[in-house]
C-alpha cells in the first residue's frame, strides 16, 4: 500500500492513470462501506485511505471537483465521522480522533482553491457541531 502512495506522490504518469481508471470512485466507494464492514477496516486502513485521498486531491486539483460533485465525497466522509462520534458517548479514543483529523484535512483540500464555502452540520452528544469551510 505504501508503494501506491509513493507512486502517486512521485509520478505524474501514475497520477494520470489514477484519474482515468476510477481510482477516486473506488476509494470513496470503499470508504462508504466502513460502517457496514467494521471488522474489515482497521483504524490503520482508514487512515491510509484518507491519506491517499488527501494526497490524490492535493496533487490533482481537478479531482477535487470530481470528488465533490460526482462522488459525494463530503457526505461519505461525514458518514464516517458520524459512525465514529455516536450520540451519548463522552469521548473518542486517540485513533478515532486521528481518523477525524484526516477527514478534516481532506475536506480542506476538496474545498481549497475552489473558492466555495460549505457548512457541514452534525450532532455530538446533543451539541450541534458546525464546520465552515
Amino acid at each position: 500500500m505504501q508503494v501506491l502512495s509513493n507512486l502517486i506522490q512521485q509520478s505524474s504518469v501514475v497520477q494520470c492513470i489514477c484519474t482515468k481508471n476510477g481510482f477516486l470512485s473506488k476509494l470513496l466507494s470503499k470508504m462508504s462501506t466502513y460502517s457496514e464492514t467494521k471488522s474489515l477496516h482497521t483504524i490503520t486502513s482508514k487512515m491510509f485511505d484518507f491519506r491517499l485521498l488527501f494526497l490524490f486531491t492535493a496533487l490533482c486539483p481537478e479531482q477535487r471537483a470530481v470528488a465533490r460533485h460526482n462522488h459525494a465525497a463530503v457526505e461519505t466522509q461525514l458518514k464516517v465521522i458520524r459512525d465514529i462520534i455516536k450520540d451519548g458517548e463522552e469521548s473518542v479514543n486517540k485513533e478515532s480522533a486521528l481518523v477525524i483529523c484526516e477527514v478534516l484535512k481532506v475536506w480542506e483540500y476538496i474545498y481549497y482553491s475552489s473558492r466555495l464555502t460549505a457548512t457541514v452540520k452534525f450532532k455530538v452528544r446533543g451539541w450541534e457541531c458546525i464546520w465552515l469551510f
